[in-house]
């Protein structure tokens, strides 16, 4: 659509639905800043996510995959130390490539391995391709109504619930090298 600026009489390209009809092409066609900051806080306890932000998200933006891959982290860190509970804080930041990884809590028995789990987290996936395809968590229909099925976002056979060998042997892996 071109419009013409009214202030110095030249032509504005303006795109409106630059991806499709949202409806028909569902969340290919999501595209466009956002009005709204992601600002997430998981808190614990069954679905305590801190706000309705999470929802409604698509697997194309690094924000999204943070949240699913900051419980299978956490999952990991447990299953790697031997720990009955860890939290491990997963932080995309708009602009930047990487996701941020560091362990925020640990049973304190393994506190003592907190500087060693914090080294090992920075050789994990940290991108947004990496973080899928180590979950198995395809951009596709069937993962968008899993990751926005509030009431079953929990079930333990969801990709960022359920045991994840090979993330555990990465962890594992790199325990071992520090």
């Amino acid at each position: 659509m071109l419009l013409k600026n009214f202030y110095k009489g030249e032509k504005i390209d303006i795109s409106i639905n630059h991806g499709g009809d949202f409806n028909h092409y569902f969340v290919n066609a999501d595209s466009g800043i956002s009005g709204k900051k992601d600002s997430v806080i998981v808190t614990g306890g069954l679905h305590q996510l801190g706000t309705d932000g999470i929802w409604g998200k698509c697997l194309y933006k690094a924000s999204s995959v943070a949240i699913p891959y900051a419980f299978a982290l956490s999952r990991a860190v447990c299953d790697a130390a031997g720990a009955s509970f860890a939290s491990v804080g997963v932080y995309a930041r708009y602009g930047q490539e990487r996701a941020e990884l560091f362990l925020q809590e640990i049973y304190p028995k393994y506190e003592n391995l907190r500087n060693k789990i914090n080294r090992a987290l920075q050789t994990l996936p940290r991108d947004r391709d990496g973080i899928r395809e180590v979950l198995g968590m395809e951009v596709n229909f069937f993962t968008y109504r899993d990751f926005n099925n509030v009431g079953g976002f929990h079930h333990p056979d969801r990709p960022w619930k359920r045991n994840n060998p090979e993330l555990v042997e990465a962890l594992n892996k790199s325990l071992r090298r520090i």
